[in-house]
């Protein structure tokens, strides 16, 4: 393991004083082991959202070198949206 040097805003010192006067924490190293596995799950869940939001324009883009689109006029962006939103609801199990 190598040894890392951090500095703390006052607040953040402020905070981990706090979660280890609480007793939820036994030192300030479970605090920090805490802190990277919340950010690796967040980081684990921005990149799955960044896969199938590409995945997603991928397969818009598929579909329109398919020539299976819906031309929509700007004007008519908003009707268009709220037709989708109704079809959705018709489609949810109730």
């Amino acid at each position: 393991m190598s040894g890392r040097s951090v500095n703390l805003s006052e607040h953040q010192d402020r905070f981990v004083g706090e979660v280890l006067a609480s007793g939820r924490y036994r030192d300030v190293g479970e605090v920090v082991d805490d802190a990277f596995r919340l950010l690796e799950r967040r980081e684990a869940r921005e990149a799955a959202k960044m896969k199938r939001f590409l995945a997603l324009v991928q397969e818009g883009e598929d579909a329109y070198a398919r020539g299976e689109y819906e031309e929509v006029p700007v004007d008519g962006i908003g009707a268009w949206l709220e037709s989708l939103d109704a079809e959705e609801r018709e489609a949810s199990p109730r």
